[in-house]
């Protein structure tokens, strides 16, 4: 009868710790994690000087700016913190290998992740050099207490190329036109 009572008393603690799992991931407290994975553009060429153009790679990232969204019904909505502020990691170039954790999530949610790589401090948009659609991915928080874990796709810009000429020149500006104003004839 003791050994009842002690399997019976084992049990209700058991459940009463699994009830209070459950009540901590119904109450916002569900994570996910992320790992940058870099794809590098594309586009490699030479000018006539025999400088090389390199397309832009992992090593160009100054910074990775992560945006978190909600994804409801087809409409993406900005993940919010308890301030109200849009959820955002700026992970420095020096951490791109190491995961990228988001918490306080709510379970059963369909979370966007959109990476911006930038080529020099801050967000100005001429130094953006990942493509917006290819640096996306939705993961899934589910009720238990394991994060959600998942690779963010980062991919960078092909790099282009302009050139002039006239009968006896080429010039090859990494990313970016000639400027020369020398007509053709």
């Amino acid at each position: 009868m003791k050994h009842g009572l002690c399997s019976l008393a084992l049990g209700a603690a058991l459940l009463a710790g699994c009830a209070g799992l459950a009540t901590t991931a119904t109450s916002g407290n569900a994570s996910l994690a992320v790992r940058p994975l870099v794809e590098n553009g594309q586009y490699r060429t030479q000018d006539m000087g025999g400088n090389t153009l390199n397309p832009y790679k992992a090593t160009d990232i100054a910074h990775l700016v992560v945006k978190v969204y909600t994804v409801s019904g087809g409409t993406e909505t900005p993940w919010r913190d308890a301030a109200s502020n849009p959820v955002v990691r700026d992970v420095a170039s020096s951490s791109l290998e190491a995961p990228i954790s988001f918490d306080k999530l709510r379970p059963h949610t369909t979370y966007r992740l959109k990476a911006y790589a930038y080529k020099a401090l801050g967000t100005d948009a001429s130094d953006l050099i990942s493509v917006e659609g290819g640096s996306t991915v939705d993961l899934v928080v589910t009720n238990d207490d394991r994060p959600a874990v998942g690779s963010l796709p980062v991919k960078l810009k092909s790099v282009a190329f302009g050139a002039e000429t006239n009968e006896n020149w080429v010039d090859v500006v990494n990313g970016g036109t000639a400027t020369r104003s020398e007509t053709i004839e």
